[in-house]
């Protein structure tokens, strides 16, 4: 059986492939990835996002090799990516080689302060982000 597990705790984003007896687990340790960003002047969610596909790719190839890999998400944010204080990543579906892995844990939020003045917070709603991503990696 192929699964992908997502666990998050204390700042840390793990992801666990398995399929059969292989197993694979890598971690995203996001206070670095944070400092990162911010040291260099990068798009805090773009830059996370680019690497929690990475991941993926890597704890899935290491138990089942693959060429191609299909992955869906769902994305939602209470403000534009760039001032929400707020974000859920729902795994909708991966594919490696057309091959299906069951998802575990497929709702990954971030939540962060929310910094936003009360004009900005009243006006959200417009900003909001709910879209679906499918890539091939």
């Amino acid at each position: 059986m192929k699964q992908i597990q997502i666990t998050a705790s204390d700042g840390t984003i793990k992801v666990i492939s398995k399929n059969n007896r292989k197993v694979s687990v890598k971690e995203v340790e996001l206070m670095p990835l944070w400092a990162f960003c911010m040291q260099h002047n990068r798009p805090y969610i773009d830059t996370f996002l680019s690497v929690f596909e990475k991941v993926i790719k890597e704890t899935v190839s290491e138990v089942f090799p693959h060429k191609k890999l299909d992955i869906i998400y769902r994305i939602e944010s209470n403000d534009s990516l760039e001032n929400s204080n707020e974000i859920e990543i729902i795994l909708e579906n991966l594919r490696a080689d057309n091959e299906e892995f069951e998802i575990i844990g497929e709702v990954l939020r971030l939540e962060g302060n929310d910094k936003r003045d009360v004009l900005t917070k009243l006006t959200s709603f417009h900003r909001r982000v709910n879209a679906t991503v499918e890539k091939t990696i």
